[in-house]
């Protein structure tokens, strides 16, 4: 066997001792003195832990190390793991790390693998070209033409067209309705802004919609006026402050509240208006009756 055979400097303690689960004693390998066994088995698995001796010996002396991939120019190992990433500025091409090429008026972008237009320009067929803001605009990024009109103009083609504004409104800065709204106290009829007349016991709604009034609470609208609400006896607001409820115990019946009379084996509801039998009855008319069995 010629890997037992190697030079001194190569297999020194290369394997000492192989200890096997068949054996009771240890195979000794030794460059100087050849291959004295001490077996104590069959020559069939002597033979084939002689051979692994040697083919570990082999994989651990004489076998290089298996190197990994260099990295090309303009790169570096990544944080985790196996491989390279290209340096900032450059992109990945195949297994090279190429320059990006950056037009006029564009930068770098944060993370380095590609590029941007600066504020006044816009992309165009691979290039950076200025954007040009006509009187009344600004620069926005967010708009398809890079610019937007100011508050009171509306874009008409490449201009900014000045809004008519009626009177009592204000300039809005919405790029959709009419780019106006009336001033507090004033709604939009017929393009223009008609001032709100608010009826007694009510105070002015700013909405957008309704009649730009709301009555006080213990009013209802009725018409272009604000009406008492009678609560009857028994009854309070409700939290809107237009309607009235019968208080716990008490039933509506058109304008006034009566009191509930409820029957033997009965209670109050969750709503405090009606009454329900209690467990082990059922409803049979007013009164409440022994639930039968199986019900």
């Amino acid at each position: 066997m010629d890997c037992l055979r190697l030079p001194r400097r190569k297999t020194t303690a290369a394997i000492r001792a192989l200890s096997l689960p068949w054996t009771s004693g240890a195979v000794v390998v030794s460059a100087d003195e050849g291959i004295p066994l001490n077996w104590k088995l069959d020559a069939k698995f002597a033979l084939w832990s002689l051979a692994l001796a040697c083919a570990l010996a082999l994989s651990s002396v004489s076998s290089p190390a298996q190197t990994k991939s260099e990295a090309p120019p303009n790169s570096h190992p990544v944080q985790r793991g196996d491989g390279w990433e290209c340096d900032r500025g450059y992109s990945r091409s195949a297994s090279a790390c190429v320059e990006i090429e950056i037009p006029a008026n564009a930068y770098l972008r944060n993370w380095g693998n590609g590029w941007k237009c600066k504020r006044g320009f816009r992309l165009e067929l691979n290039r950076c070209t200025a954007v040009t803001v006509p009187a009344y605009g600004y620069l926005d990024e967010l708009s398809s033409d890079g610019w937007d009109c100011e508050r009171g103009y509306r874009k008409s083609g490449s201009r900014c067209v000045e809004v008519e504004v009626p009177v009592n409104a204000h300039a809005t800065f919405t790029r959709h309705g009419p780019g106006w709204a009336c001033n507090r106290g004033y709604r939009e009829s017929d393009g223009s802004c008609a001032e709100v007349i608010v009826p007694a016991h009510a105070y002015p709604d700013f909405a957008t919609y309704g009649p730009g009034w709301m009555c006080k609470r213990g009013y209802r609208q009725e018409g272009e006026a604000c009406r008492v609400v009678q609560v009857p006896p028994h009854a309070f607001l409700t939290s809107e402050g237009d309607k009235w409820k019968c208080e716990r115990g008490y039933r509506k019946q058109e304008s006034s509240c009566s009191k509930i009379k409820l029957p033997d084996n009965a209670h109050l509801d969750y709503s405090g208006n009606d009454w329900e039998c209690d467990k082990g009855y059922e409803s049979m008319g007013k009164r409440c009756r022994l639930a039968r069995p199986g019900t």
